[in-house]
């Protein structure tokens, strides 16, 4: 199958997942299975569950750039296209957490 096109990062990005979304490809050569997404850095590979064309890639770290292809599958003997022109997206700064000051005890000195 030929791959997808028209790769796309989400309008507002999260601090620790990204749903990316795509373009089916015009030629599937057969019926569309899934799309499989590759992430990197991290080397993570990630599955649609259909031929939807889009997909919350969770797990991600926050204010960090990834690199996103999607790759094709089809029904022909579960073949797989060649990446699709890759992608860069940047999730967002974690949120602040509070941090919890120690209090000294002033009455019962050590």
């Amino acid at each position: 199958p030929n791959p997808p096109t028209n790769l796309l990062c989400p309008q507002s990005s999260l601090d620790i997942s990204l749903e990316i979304s795509w373009t089916a490809p015009a030629k599937p050569n057969g019926l569309i299975f899934r799309y499989q997404i590759d992430v990197s850095p991290g080397n993570l590979q990630v599955n649609t569950s259909s031929n939807e064309t889009h997909k919350n890639v969770e797990g991600l770290s926050p204010e960090q750039m990834y690199n996103f292809t999607v790759r094709t599958v089809n029904d022909a003997n579960d073949s797989t296209s060649e990446p699709s022109q890759p992608i860069i997206c940047k999730t967002k700064a974690g949120e602040p957490h509070a941090t919890i000051s120690p209090k000294l005890d002033t009455k019962h000195p050590k």
